[in-house]
């Protein structure tokens, strides 16, 4: 579970976003390596989703992490290139942006912002814009985590001395 603060700044991040891409949904997923889990923590409108597969496609996200880089679907009902990702239009999406959060240690991520009623291309500054704060994004998560193991590590330390004191 990371802390609440980085709830928080992942939340500012979407709200940053809103008035540039103008998305109509938005979504900040971190990405557990060892168990394939995406989990979302971070969604505009605020609430409204508690997993990706109620707003978004999986597929998108999944590819645009494998791929490392920034995937871009302009209309959901034509997209030929993935034939798997139906619940983008099953969930009335269009045009969709996925934009990787990329970690020093690999990615660890994904911002995914929809529009519903607009099938077309996000702007190329739109797209740069979305690229650079997932980019803040994903070091805010990295620096998070640094810190949950850096506290974790220091309470098992006074954990072992607690009990090395109890035990003379």
């Amino acid at each position: 579970m990371l802390s609440a603060d980085l709830a928080v700044l992942l939340d500012r991040v979407l709200e940053r976003l809103q008035p540039v891409l103008k998305p109509d949904r938005s979504a900040i997923l971190l990405f557990d390596a060892a168990s394939g889990d995406l989990t979302t923590r971070a969604v505009r409108p605020d609430g409204a989703y508690t997993s990706v597969s109620d707003f978004a496609s999986s597929t998108i996200v999944r590819e645009a992490i494998r791929a490392r880089e920034v995937l871009e679907v302009c209309d959901a009902a034509l997209e030929s290139r993935l034939p798997e990702a139906i619940s983008l239009a099953r969930a009335g999406g269009r045009s969709a942006l996925c934009v990787p959060l990329l970690g020093r240690t690999g990615p660890i991520g994904a911002l995914y912002a929809d529009q519903v009623w607009y099938a077309g291309r996000f702007s190329a500054e739109q797209v740069q814009y979305a690229a650079a704060f997932a980019a803040h994004a994903a070091a805010a998560v990295e620096t998070a985590k640094l810190y949950e193991d850096r506290e974790r590590q220091v309470r098992g330390t006074l954990d072992s001395f607690g009990r090395g004191t109890r035990a003379r």
